[in-house]
């Protein structure tokens, strides 16, 4: 069903504002803001529009599952049976869902993925992201930081001034769909040519796996020197790190220079979730580390690391980076995109939530969030025979929010 919704939203506006062209002499592809093509209007059997109608669906999806998780775990504590870990949590019913995925996706992105994508300011102004680590994984991690913190921490996270681990409850699932993500870049990267070009798929390819596995192995050294431990979320994070790192500039930058991008975001990301933490904003599965640190991390990288359009791997795209003795012809118009998109993304958002929060209420009441949603939404336990952790009592916070009152929503 979020599918669906996600696919009506996208197909009716986001197409219509973000998928076209603002050059007038593409007369053909004219339609919403910055005159590109609508969802309505084009040719029954056009093969290319229909393949990028499938795959901007796609990345509209991405953008919504980044900010499920922060709202997921947040609304119900630990025990809504919800892949992402972050959406369905913080919302209070599934109208609130469902609004706040529709302007995410009809409104927000839309208009910054056009200024990048479809021809707009920063298009020409020289900014690049191939497959976007801003426009896709920053704009989720900035809508998904702010309903975070509008949301607030999850009952019983924070106690005296301490974090309070709330591990997820099956770490062989989670692994599963990080590796499955893995599979899944190999279509999105790849697939940003848009066209079947065998050495410029082949090497977007061998770019993003190099980024993720070093990204993996870099968040665990990482992880084990900085908390004690191999932490194999922290690993997880990593390689999904490393591929959000790199997806910017996959089709600009050489291999080692990939590798060097996903050891960076490896590191990031594990100081990145105990920065947040620092902040008392509860993210429950380190997706605004990943998608939001390491986007900014991988559209940066782009200034410093693309190889220029006269080595081979390219012949049109970005300036040669900073690193590699291009100057920062190419790093200034990444840092103008990284800030206007953060900047645009966060007014939007902050709207969105606070609208959200004032007319519908974003959280669920203090019980049902200890019981869990499956209960509340499904009326059924998700881990049916698992020991669980059902008393308000113990998970209460003295004198916040974690006083039980009445059930119901509370608009906090």
């Amino acid at each position: 069903m979020a599918s669906l919704h996600t696919f009506s939203c996208n197909h009716l506006f986001s197409m219509g504002i973000c998928g076209g062209s603002s050059n007038p002499a593409q007369a053909e592809h004219r339609g919403t803001i910055g005159k590109p093509q609508g969802g309505y209007g084009h040719h029954v059997g056009d093969g290319g529009w229909d393949a990028s109608v499938l795959y901007e669906r796609r990345f509209c999806d991405v953008r919504n599952r980044i900010l499920s998780p922060e709202k997921c775990s947040q609304r119900a504590g630990q025990k809504f049976d919800c892949v992402c870990a972050v959406y369905d949590r913080i919302l209070g019913d599934r109208l609130c869902l469902n609004v706040q995925r529709r302007l995410l996706v009809g409104i927000a992105y839309p208009i910054t993925g056009h200024w990048i994508w479809g021809g707009g300011w920063l298009a020409k102004a020289g900014f690049y992201d191939f497959s976007g680590s801003t426009a896709i994984h920053s704009v989720g991690g900035w809508a998904a930081l702010m309903g975070a913190a509008f949301l607030g921490p999850r009952i019983g996270k924070y106690r005296n001034g301490d974090t309070v681990a709330m591990p997820g409850h099956n770490m062989s699932i989670a692994t599963l769909g990080c590796l499955i993500l893995w599979l899944g870049w190999f279509g999105f990267n790849p697939g940003s040519t848009m066209a079947v070009d065998p050495n410029a798929i082949a090497h977007i390819a061998i770019a993003t796996n190099t980024a993720a596995a070093f990204g993996g192995v870099a968040a665990t050294l990482t992880a084990w020197l900085y908390l004690g431990k191999p932490d194999l979320s922290m690993v997880i994070n990593g390689i999904l790190a490393g591929l959000v790192g790199i997806t910017a500039g996959c089709a600009w930058i050489n291999v080692p220079n990939a590798a060097i991008i996903g050891i960076v975001a490896g590191i990031l990301v594990v100081f990145a979730v105990t920065f947040f933490d620092n902040l008392k904003i509860d993210d429950p599965v380190g997706a605004t580390s990943v998608h939001l640190v390491c986007g900014v991390w991988g559209t940066l990288a782009v200034g410093l690391f693309a190889d220029g359009p006269t080595t081979g791997i390219y012949t049109a795209g970005p300036k040669a980076g900073l690193l590699v003795g291009g100057g920062f012809d190419q790093l200034i118009p990444q840092l103008i995109g990284i800030i206007s998109v953060g900047g645009m993304t966060v007014l939007l958002s902050t709207i969105f939530w606070y609208a959200l929060k004032v007319l519908l209420g974003i959280r669920v009441s203090p019980v049902e969030e200890a019981e869990g949603l499956d209960i509340g939404e499904h009326g059924m336990e998700a881990y049916s025979g698992f020991v669980k952790e059902t008393n308000p009592g113990n998970r209460a916070e003295p004198g916040g929010y974690g006083s039980y009152g009445a059930g119901g929503r509370t608009k906090l």
